[in-house]
C-alpha cells in the first residue's frame, strides 16, 4: 500500500522545452519546487548541480532534475533526499535512451518506476520526530547521566533524524553540562546545533579540540557528527585524550557522499575493545518521509547505495578472470556483489565511482570467484601514453582526468617524458571480509600483472599504512613518492608505488627513488609539523627502508625545479628543499615584495612552517591566499 506520505517519481521525456512544460504541470499544485540543472532558457532560476550540496538539510515539496546533458549519480543521490514525504521527484530526460552502461542501468530502472501515492494533495509538513528518534534521545539522556563514561555510536541511512536526535538530547541536558560538538566542518554539525537550541554550543574543529584536550579539562560530553568523515587516527586520539568524557559518534550508513566504511571497519572494532561501554543505535524509521518509501528504494537500487558483499559464500575452487563490464548491467546480482566488495574495502565509495566503473573506457575489471560468488575485485585504469602536446599542456596547468600517474610524473616528479610510457594504475583492490588473509589479493594482483604484462609499468596510489606498503613491496612494487600532506579522511599521506617492467620504467624508478631519498627527510619534517596525530613509527620505518644513499640539491637542480614551479603547474610542496637552496643565492630577495609576500616566503621557504601556522601569522584562514602570495613573490624575486 502506497500512502500519502510516500514520495513519487515523475519522468518527463522529449526536448528541453517539452520536459520543462511537463515538469511545470506535474508540480503546479506544489508551492516549493527546486529546479536543478544547467540554465537552458526554459527553467527559471535553476540551481546548478554543483551547488545542490548547499541545499542539504532542507526539504522541498518537489525537485525537478534536468538529465538532458547526462546522468550524474551523485546529484541524483543528493536531490532525492531533499524531497519531503508526499513530494515529487521529476526527472527531465531526452526522448532517446541515455548513453553508456550507466544510462542503460538507469533506463532499466525507469521501466520499473516507484508506484504513485494514493493522494496527490499538497505534501504534509515533516513531522517533528519519530519513535526511533525519541528512543535515541531517551537513551542518550539516561546514559550520559551515568557516573562512568559511555560511548554512543549512531549509524543510519540519511533522513532518519540522527543529527536532530542528538541535538534534541543536548538541548534537554542541564545548562551546566559541558559539551563539545565537532565534525569535519561547520556545516556537518549544523543540524545538531539547530535542534540543540543552545547558544553556548558551536562547532569546534577536531584538531583544535584535540589540542584543547591535551592542555585543559575535558568536557562532560563530546559529540562527533558525520564521524566517518573524520580520520580514524584522529577519532582514536580524541578518545584517548578524553578518557573521562562521554562520546557520541553519529554518521550516515549509506549516502551519496560515501559509505563511511573506514569508520565501520577500522574505528568501531577498536572502540569495542576500549574500556568505555559502547551503545550502538541504528534508527531505521524515516522522518522526512514514510516507512518503505518507494522513491528511496528506487534510488538505492539505481545507485547501488546498499550494495554489500555476498552474505554466504560457496566453498568451491577459486578462479580468476577479467570481467566483461556489460555483465554488470545485465546481471544485477553480479553488480551488487562487485560494487559491494568495493564499498566494503574503501572508506568512501560514491555513485560517481559506480559511473566511472561502468563507463570509463580505460577501466579493466578483474575478479576472483568461488563458485558463482565474487570474493575479490581488482579495478585498474589505463594511464600514460601521452603525446608531447598533452604533456606540455599538463605541465602548464591543464588538468588531465584519469591519468594520475602521468600527471604526477609531469607536475610533481619533474620527469615529463615518463608520461609517454604505457601504464596501468591499480585504483582499488577488494577482498571479501570473510576471505581475507587467504592469498586472494595476491592471486588477484598476480593475475593483473600477467594480463597487462605488455605495459611499461603498473602503479598504485594509496593512503600509506604499514600493511599495504609491505604487501605491495612483496609483489615487486617500489616506493617512489610520499605525499607532503595528510589525507583529510585517513590522516596519513598518500604514497606512489611502481612495478617497472620495461628498461625505461626501471630507469625511471631508479631516478625517482634517488629523488625520494634526497627529499624524504624534508617531507617527514613537514608531515610532523602538520596538525594531527603523529605518524606511526612503523610506517616511518617502512618509508625509509631500502632507499639509496641520499644526495643533495645543487644550485642547478634547484633552479630547474623552481622553473617548473614559477612557470608551470608544479606545487611548491613538491620541491622539498629546492626553494630554500634557490633563495639562498639571492642576497636581498625581499626587495620589491609586499609585506605579505615577504612574510609568507620567509615562513614557508626558510623556516619551513606548516601552512595553517603561516596563514594565521599572515592574518588569514585562507591558505590559498598564502599560496598565491608566495608564488607571486617568488616570481618577482626571479625577475630581479
Amino acid at each position: 500500500m502506497v500512502g500519502p506520505r510516500h514520495r513519487t517519481l515523475v519522468v518527463c521525456r522529449g526536448l528541453p522545452h517539452d520536459t520543462a512544460a511537463q515538469a511545470h504541470t506535474a508540480t503546479a499544485h506544489l508551492e516549493d519546487t527546486l529546479w536543478v540543472g544547467a540554465p537552458d532558457g526554459v527553467a527559471v532560476d535553476a540551481t546548478p548541480a554543483a551547488e545542490v550540496a548547499r541545499q542539504l538539510g532542507s526539504t522541498r515539496a518537489a525537485v525537478v532534475l534536468d538529465l538532458h546533458t547526462g546522468f550524474d549519480g551523485d546529484t541524483l543521490g543528493r536531490v532525492h533526499g531533499l524531497v519531503q514525504g508526499g513530494g515529487v521527484l521529476v526527472l527531465r530526460l531526452p526522448d532517446h535512451p541515455l548513453p553508456g552502461r550507466s544510462g542503460r542501468l538507469l533506463e532499466r530502472h525507469l521501466d520499473r518506476p516507484p508506484p504513485a501515492p494514493t493522494s496527490r494533495s499538497h505534501p504534509p509538513h515533516t513531522p517533528p520526530g519519530s519513535a526511533h528518534q525519541d528512543l535515541l534521545v531517551t537513551n542518550i539522556l539516561e546514559e550520559t547521566a551515568a557516573p562512568s563514561p559511555q560511548v554512543h555510536v549512531i549509524q543510519a541511512d540519511r533522513g532518519r533524524g540522527k543529527s536532530a536526535g542528538v541535538g534534541r538530547a543536548l538541548g534537554a541536558l542541564p545548562r551546566t553540562t559541558t559539551i563539545a560538538v565537532t565534525g569535519p566542518h561547520k556545516t556537518a554539525v549544523a543540524e545538531v546545533l539547530r535542534f540543540a537550541r543552545r547558544p553556548d554550543l558551536r562547532h569546534v574543529d577536531p584538531l583544535d579540540l584535540l589540542a584543547a584536550l591535551e592542555t585543559g579539562p575535558a568536557p562532560h560530553i563530546i559529540v562527533v557528527d558525520e564521524a566517518a568523515r573524520v580520520p580514524v587516527p584522529l577519532l582514536r586520539a580524541l578518545c584517548r585524550a578524553a578518557p573521562s568524557s562521554h562520546f557520541i559518534f553519529a554518521t550516515t550508513t549509506h549516502g551519496y557522499e560515501g559509505t563511511g566504511r573506514g569508520f565501520q571497519h577500522r574505528f568501531v572494532p577498536w572502540l569495542l575493545n576500549e574500556p568505555r561501554p559502547v551503545h550502538r543505535h541504528t534508527p531505521t524509521q524515516p522522518i522526512r518521509w514514510a516507512d518503505d518509501d518507494p522513491l528511496e528504494r528506487w534510488v538505492f537500487d539505481v545507485l547501488a547505495l546498499d550494495a554489500a558483499p555476498t552474505a554466504r559464500l560457496a566453498d568451491e575452487p577459486l578462479r580468476t578472470e577479467r570481467l566483461d563490464r556489460d555483465r554488470l548491467v545485465d546481471e544485477p546480482g553480479l553488480l551488487h556483489d562487485v560494487f559491494g566488495l568495493l564499498v566494503a574495502a574503501h572508506y568512501r565509495t560514491s555513485p560517481a565511482d559506480l559511473h566511472h566503473l561502468l563507463d570509463d573506457p580505460e577501466v579493466a575489471l578483474h575478479v576472483v570467484r568461488s563458485g558463482h560468488s565474487v570474493v575479490g575485485v581488482g579495478w585498474l585504469v589505463a594511464d600514460g601514453g601521452l603525446d608531447c602536446t598533452t604533456i606540455d599542456a599538463v605541465s602548464r596547468g591543464q588538468r588531465l582526468r584519469g591519468h594520475a600517474l602521468a600527471e604526477s610524473f609531469i607536475c610533481h616528479a619533474g620527469h615529463p617524458d615518463a608520461a609517454r610510457l604505457s601504464m596501468w594504475r591499480s585504483v582499488r583492490t577488494a577482498v571479501h571480509p570473510s576471505r581475507r588473509r587467504q592469498g586472494i589479493a595476491r592471486r588477484l594482483i598476480t593475475h593483473e600483472h600477467e594480463h597487462h604484462g605488455d605495459s611499461d609499468l603498473i602503479g598504485t596510489l594509496f593512503g600509506a599504512t604499514p600493511g599495504l606498503l609491505s604487501f605491495r613491496r612483496s609483489l615487486g612494487y617500489r616506493l617512489v613518492r610520499v605525499g607532503v600532506s595528510r589525507s583529510a579522511r585517513s590522516g596519513v599521506p598518500s604514497v606512489l608505488m611502481l612495478r617497472p617492467r620495461s628498461p625505461a620504467a626501471h630507469r625511471l624508478v631508479d631516478h625517482l627513488r634517488h629523488d625520494l631519498a634526497r627529499d624524504l627527510p624534508a617531507i617527514l619534517g613537514r608531515l610532523d609539523g602538520e596538525r594531527g596525530v603523529p605518524l606511526d613509527p612503523a610506517l616511518i620505518h617502512l618509508l625509509r627502508a631500502d632507499l639509496p644513499a641520499p644526495s643533495k640539491w645543487t644550485i642547478a637542480s634547484a633552479s630547474s625545479a623552481m622553473d617548473r614551479y614559477l612557470h608551470g603547474a608544479t606545487p611548491i610542496d613538491a620541491l622539498a628543499e629546492a626553494p630554500a637552496v634557490w633563495l639562498s643565492t639571492r642576497t636581498d630577495w625581499t626587495h620589491g615584495l609586499s609585506p605579505l609576500e615577504a612574510l609568507a616566503i620567509r615562513l614557508r621557504v626558510i623556516e619551513n612552517r606548516p601552512w595553517h601556522a603561516i596563514a594565521a601569522a599572515c592574518g588569514t584562514r585562507n591558505v590559498t591566499v598564502v599560496h598565491r602570495a608566495i608564488r607571486r613573490g617568488l616570481r618577482r624575486v626571479a625577475a630581479d
